[in-house]
């Protein structure tokens, strides 16, 4: 139901992690999650919860606003 606004938010948030200068690991490291499940994130594989979202932006440095500043 909600493919393609997870497919959306998976390559927001890759672009986001690319314009840090991050990889998946330190992506994973940084917000404490499982490198895997960042991969399975940008694929729209996975779906993040809430809490994954926030230790996202927190690791890269952003209002958790930011990745949902995207076109769906």
């Amino acid at each position: 139901m909600f493919e393609n606004f997870y497919r959306e938010l998976g390559k927001h948030i890759k672009k986001l992690r690319v314009e840090k200068g991050l990889t998946q690991n330190d992506l994973s490291e940084l917000a404490d999650i499982h490198p895997k499940f960042v991969g399975k994130i940008e694929r729209a594989v996975g779906k993040p919860s809430l809490d994954t979202m926030l230790k996202l932006s927190n690791a890269l440095n952003i209002k958790i606003q930011q990745l949902f500043d995207f076109d769906y």
